[in-house]
């Protein structure tokens, strides 16, 4: 358990019962930031600093060194990279990534949206909104990672039960193809048998088309859905077509 305080003019964040430490890698070549965060997540009790590196390649060097529990990552790197460029290398990632900036104009902003990060913080912050930043992440990757597992238990038991001559159940709301008009005729075409429970292997052998390609039209349909995983990305179809039946009723 924490709470917040003030001393000396700044709000700080104490500590008063222990909880688990996750380990945090830092990507930043600011020296004084970085003293700043390593001190703060000391006192919060939740995170340590254990590996500070200044730039993408010794981060992508930590990180298959060593167990970190969560990325630290400066977009302002001074480096042929930035930060966002080493982003959209480490994913897919089950490690959480909070992103920390002090750009507010649109094209950062832009950018650091649509590398998904787990959460973003702006340049000054307070200890409070750090370390809320960081829980907030680790929730997030808690949640799709669970997600994730579900959803592959399902194409699990739907490929078994094709295996067996038994077609898997589909929605009831059945989406139609003019209530996805953001995507292309062959996103849809990945988008039906995703909604009959077809796994990338089996949407990749159907259309004749490479497992890789398959996961580009998912990132395609990601960004023009405005979500970041496979069940978001049903979910959001499925409730188009669960509004409209609603209406006919």
């Amino acid at each position: 358990m924490s709470k917040a305080v003030v001393s000396g003019g700044i709000q700080e964040l104490v500590v008063t019962q222990s909880e688990d430490v996750r380990s945090v890698l830092l990507v930043q070549d600011d020296d004084l930031i970085a003293s700043t965060v390593r001190r703060v997540l000391a006192r919060s009790g939740r995170f340590s600093l254990d590996d500070h590196v200044r730039t993408p390649d010794e981060a992508l060097g930590a990180l298959r060194r060593g167990d970190h529990g969560l990325v630290l990552l400066d977009v302002g790197l001074s480096a042929e990279r930035d930060g966002l460029d080493l982003l959209a290398e480490l994913r897919p990632s089950t490690v959480p990534v909070v992103v920390l900036t002090g750009h507010t104009d649109d094209e950062t902003r832009r950018r650091a949206l649509a590398a998904e990060p787990h959460a973003l913080v702006y340049k000054p912050f307070t200890p409070t909104q750090l370390v809320a930043s960081l829980e907030l992440a680790v929730r997030c990757a808690e949640r799709l990672a669970a997600a994730r597992a579900a959803e592959e238990a399902l194409h699990g038991i739907a490929s078994e039960l094709r295996r067996v001559g038994v077609e898997p159940p589909v929605p009831v709301a059945r989406p139609r193809r003019a209530e996805v008009p953001e995507v292309s005729d062959r996103e849809w075409e990945v988008l039906e048998r995703l909604l009959a429970h077809r796994s990338t292997a089996e949407v990749a052998r159907e259309l004749f088309i490479s497992p890789n390609t398959v996961r580009n039209h998912l990132e395609s349909m990601y960004a023009k859905l405005g979500v970041s995983s496979r069940s978001a990305l049903l979910s959001a179809v499925l409730e188009r077509s669960e509004s409209r039946c609603a209406r006919q009723t």
